[in-house]
């Protein structure tokens, strides 16, 4: 990669078909994202990058983000485990020009000095690589740890928000997700989704592939239990439940719709539905008519933006809105 079209994207005045193929390389391999990861930490340092670059794999096509799509590039190796505590290296897509850029999120939280936390805020989603490979899908308001590295026997994370995971295969070393509500699943190699919120009253896994076991704690006994799942089935954990409720929805896909941009309501209750409209907008909603939660909702939103979606609601139940800095005031 050449060093003086790093420094033009640094500077933000490279091209968008120039930006691109920094993506592309960048994305080509790991030496190529610990090599950019340690260069972008040098210019933020010193505004220079060293003369000697070292030579680089081939560039190949990758495919471009989404709107409010974030990608979080991980780096694993040891060398760069610095760079990790520092920053996470984000590159997005913008609406308006469709120009990416790139920015700096620092974890909110680094339990020891190996442990990395990503976090997604409200109206933010994010997609990050684990140092197995697996891949992960992060709806707004999630947040996720994991060791920079993982250890030989098994592969621990803790996790709350709403996550898809496509685990790697790894019969060596089973993976063990543990969710802010003490929901834990374990995972050999399959395809996923755990949604457990700290202000909603359940937690749901739903598999799409594979096999996961679920443990759990009986609340007459107080002793652990283990649920093993199948393919498209969603197991439901009330608070108030003692034990977990099996089900088979009729249209799997819908659970992750929001990793590609679909926000879908479906008879939905309102209190559910205003929980899930600040997740996505990032917004906040002052409720003066507590009627509102009488209503259920039944729409799906692709583009639309916060005062589209709040007009739409106003033709299906009689309560006025009013919108304004991203916060909806129901009277």
């Amino acid at each position: 990669m050449n060093k003086y079209l790093l420094i033009k994207y640094f500077k933000q005045e490279a091209s968008e078909a120039e930006i691109d193929e920094i993506i592309r390389w960048v994305n080509t391999s790991d030496k190529n994202k610990q090599y950019f990861a340690r260069m972008k930490q040098l210019w933020d340092l010193s505004g220079q990058i060293p003369d000697e670059i070292p030579e680089q794999a081939q560039i190949h096509p990758t495919s471009a983000g989404k709107k409010n799509t974030y990608r979080i590039l991980y780096f694993s190796s040891a060398a760069v485990l610095v760079v990790l505590l520092s920053l996470n290296l984000i590159f997005i897509k913008t609406s308006g020009g469709n120009i990416p850029e790139t920015i700096a999120v620092t974890p909110q939280q680094t339990v020891a000095r190996n442990e990395i936390t990503v976090y997604t805020n409200k109206g933010v989603k994010g997609q990050i690589m684990l140092p197995d490979s697996s891949m992960v899908w992060m709806n707004s308001d999630s947040r996720i740890t994991y060791p920079s590295v993982f250890d030989k026997e098994k592969r621990v994370i803790t996790m709350a928000g709403e996550i898809y995971f496509e685990v790697k295969k790894d019969r060596e070393r089973p993976m063990y997700i543990t969710t802010n509500k003490n929901l834990q699943v374990e995972v050999l190699g399959t395809s996923f989704l755990i949604k457990s919120y700290g202000n909603d009253l359940e937690s749901k896994a739903t598999l799409f592939s594979g096999s996961i076991a679920l443990h759990y704690r009986d609340k007459n006994t107080s002793r652990e239990k283990v649920l093993r799942m199948e393919p498209e089935e969603s197991v439901t954990c009330q608070d108030t439940d003692v034990v977990p409720v099996t089900t088979k929805p009729e249209d799997i896909q819908k659970e992750i719709a929001w990793k590609d941009g679909e926000l879908i309501f479906d008879n939905t209750p309102m209190n559910e539905v205003l929980k899930m409209l600040e997740r996505w907008y990032g917004a906040r909603f002052i409720i003066y008519n507590d009627n509102v939660y009488n209503y259920k909702l039944t729409s799906t939103f692709q583009s639309e933006s916060l005062s589209q979606v709040v007009d739409l609601m106003k033709y299906c139940m009689p309560i006025r809105f009013e919108v304004k800095n991203n916060i909806v005031t129901i009277y």
